[in-house]
């Protein structure tokens, strides 16, 4: 099988594991995938970047998140996670300008 990014009924699946703690066994299903590096679905992203934060990957989760804010400027949950990595990684006025607009 070709590694792909996953459709919406496997995502799901994998977050129904991220809700129930289950971070190693979503790690050991991402043979099946693509790098989350190379996936362009907004869902997608955003799942990929709260699960490389729990699996200590910041510096990919940013650069995901950094992704969807660039390929989906107006949806207000990319941003807002952009915006908390953002607090948590930098300082809490750099979060306030990028909130504001």
């Amino acid at each position: 099988m070709d590694p792909r990014e996953p459709s919406t009924v496997e995502r799901e699946a994998l977050e129904a594991l991220y809700d129930q703690g289950q971070v190693l066994a979503i790690h050991g299903r991402f043979a099946d995938f693509s790098p989350p590096a190379t996936w362009s679905g907004l869902d997608n992203l955003l799942f990929a970047s709260r699960l490389a934060v729990r699996l200590g990957d910041a510096g990919l989760s940013h650069r995901l998140d950094l992704r969807v804010l660039r390929r989906y400027p107006r949806r207000l949950d990319g941003r807002a996670l952009h915006v908390a990595m953002t607090a948590e990684h930098r300082d809490p006025g750099a979060a306030w300008a990028l909130a504001r607009g």
